[in-house]
């Protein structure tokens, strides 16, 4: 099978798509050694359209989502056509559902993504106060790719579920296939339990965050959940990489804030990983979040993630399972009593670490999706030629 991968942005970039694109290049690898990488297709749109939208956004203050507009898409698919018409191929493959919105080839199309347009709407910053041109235009290119596509891959039932509800999409041709992580772990189970040995000896508790939007990553939360735990007399200690931000009141508890740790930096992926390893629960209360790789890559070291219920992190993080998702509005005194909880009841807090590592291996990493990935492309491509036979 030889597939086309389209994408926004270079294919090969680690921080596009916080490393998930790169990933899913490497998925579709194992189901084609064969790929045609057609990337950075924002560089087909009309560059006079984006200057002018670019303006209007800076003037009226608001988005135009300018990747949404369909005089670009119209741009990307005939890009697309004259790709395809020098290369055969058996599968067009897209991190995102857009390209496929005005491409009118026969070749069988997957997408697979982490939201539709409707779910991003006042949830996501970038999608807050859009004008109502603007949501129209965004429901009209959403729901013609997804109308296009032969199968549609979510990262979770939140999204999916959209699809179903908000652009009546037959579910027939929807899956599910969740994000693996965005850091190398390539630990076994018996150095999993020297890990958490190593973590119940620790009578500190150590908390981190990860991520860049300090308000929707639910950053001002967390601090009030570690003030709430000190308060109780025990021994804290949070660290949060990602975001830099000025904490104006005095924190009652070891505090350390690292900035952004860029991967591709020897020194800050080796911080990241002693971080992961080190850490006793991976507090994450974002406000919206589509998926959360940071979730599986806190699984692939045994981490537990405490979180709350929005968008897709019920597929990612599972509620006993590999941490405790709480209610959207559920105040850090609930928080800090439940990490208290499990922490002092060591067997709980072991049972915890093991069963988050085991969440890993069976569905957050790229082997299983390489897995369901290949499955579902062999699929679409016996039905093709079941159709051509009659």
């Amino acid at each position: 099978m030889r597939i086309a991968f389209i994408t926004f942005g270079d294919i090969h970039d680690m921080n596009n798509w916080s490393g998930a694109v790169n990933a899913m290049y490497r998925v579709a690898g194992n189901a084609s050694k064969d790929i045609v990488i057609i990337d950075n297709i924002e560089k087909c749109y009309n560059w006079f359209v984006v200057k002018w939208f670019k303006i209007l956004e800076k003037i009226r203050r608001r988005s135009f989502q300018i990747n949404r507009i369909p005089i670009n898409l119209k741009r990307v698919a005939r890009h697309i056509d004259h790709v395809l018409n020098h290369s055969d191929v058996d599968l067009l493959f897209s991190t995102s559902s857009l390209p496929f919105s005005y491409l009118k080839s026969d070749i069988p199309k997957v997408c697979w993504t982490d939201a539709t347009f409707r779910l991003l709407v006042d949830y996501y910053p970038d999608y807050m106060k859009l004008t109502n041109k603007t949501i129209e235009r965004g429901n009209k290119t959403e729901r013609l790719s997804l109308e296009n596509v032969s199968m549609i891959l979510y990262a979770s039932d939140w999204a999916a579920k959209s699809a179903i509800n908000d652009y009546k999409i037959n579910a027939g041709k929807i899956r599910i296939i969740p994000f693996g992580p965005n850091i190398q772990s390539s630990l076994n189970h018996q150095q999993i339990n020297e890990v958490i040995e190593a973590r119940v000896r620790d009578e500190t508790i150590k908390l981190l965050s990860i991520g860049v939007d300090w308000k929707r990553k639910g950053f001002d939360l967390t601090l009030s959940i570690a003030r709430e735990i000190a308060e109780r007399g025990h021994k804290i200690e949070l660290s949060i990489a990602g975001a830099h931000h000025l904490v104006t009141a005095e924190p009652n508890f070891t505090y350390h804030n690292y900035g952004r740790l860029k991967k591709t930096n020897p020194r800050d992926y080796e911080m990241l990983i002693r971080l992961y390893t080190e850490s006793h629960f991976f507090v994450l209360p974002s406000s919206a979040e589509c998926a959360g790789i940071v979730f599986a890559e806190a699984s692939s070291y045994a981490l537990p993630s405490v979180t709350r219920n929005t968008g897709g992190i019920p597929t990612m993080v599972e509620n006993g399972k590999n941490g405790i998702v709480f209610d959207f509005n559920a105040p850090a005194v609930e928080y800090a009593d439940k990490i208290i909880e499990i922490f002092t009841h060591k067997e709980s807090y072991k049972n915890l670490c093991i069963s988050s590592f085991d969440k890993y291996k069976q569905d957050l990493n790229w082997t299983r999706a390489s897995e369901l990935f290949t499955r579902y492309a062999l699929e679409i491509r016996q039905k093709k030629s079941a159709t051509v036979e009659l």
